[in-house]
């Protein structure tokens, strides 16, 4: 669905472009045909690049995601995780706060790392989804690489998570996560950079 909305948007620009040159060029521009499609193609390249590394997060395009439906949450987050724990889990692990930053380097890309005094978890798969009631949903797995300290309890594992976006009061990210070691829990995130 998002590479369908990506050719579409890429060919109106294109179109859009080519138009602008055309009525700038005057009334005979049927003479340099050929050139000005490959001006048109040129700029559209050059926009689209600017706009899919950089643009989309500035205020001003602010307006457009609710077409491109990914918004920028890159940055640093803190909150809470409540967990289920397994045999091996210490009773002061079941529960706690939690810092993760997320980095978004262009539209198509974002990352999310989770560092703990124990492990580092590094996201793979990550996706964004927007549900019939307007709702986004971030979906990510991860990886979870315990310190060589403590794996005779913490084995490096994976998991995935799913968290909701809501906007107000202030930016949040609110969910469940799984892992294949039979934890399960939540988050509670809230942007603070």
């Amino acid at each position: 669905m998002k590479s369908q909305m990506d050719v579409k948007v890429t060919a109106g620009l294109a179109i859009i472009i080519f138009g602008l040159m055309a009525v700038f060029k005057g009334s005979d521009f049927s003479k340099d045909l050929v050139s000005l499609i490959s001006s048109a193609i040129s700029w559209t390249v050059i926009v689209r690049l600017l706009f899919v590394k950089w643009a989309w997060k500035w205020k001003l395009f602010k307006i457009l995601e609710r077409l491109h439906k990914v918004p920028n949450l890159e940055g640093k987050w803190k909150g809470q995780f409540n967990s289920t724990g397994n045999s091996n889990t210490p009773s002061d692990r079941l529960n706690g706060k939690v810092e993760v930053e997320i980095c978004q380097p262009d539209i198509h890309t974002i990352k999310v790392v989770r560092k703990s005094d124990e492990s580092t978890s590094r996201s793979f798969g990550e996706m964004f989804e927007v549900s019939d009631d307007g709702l986004i949903h971030f979906t990510y797995s991860y990886v979870s690489e315990p310190k060589a300290t403590v794996r005779d309890r913490s084995p490096i594992s994976y998991g995935t998570v799913r968290l909701v976006l809501s906007r107000t009061p202030a930016l949040a990210l609110e969910g469940n996560y799984w892992t294949d070691q039979k934890t399960t829990g939540t988050y509670n995130l809230k942007k603070t950079k």
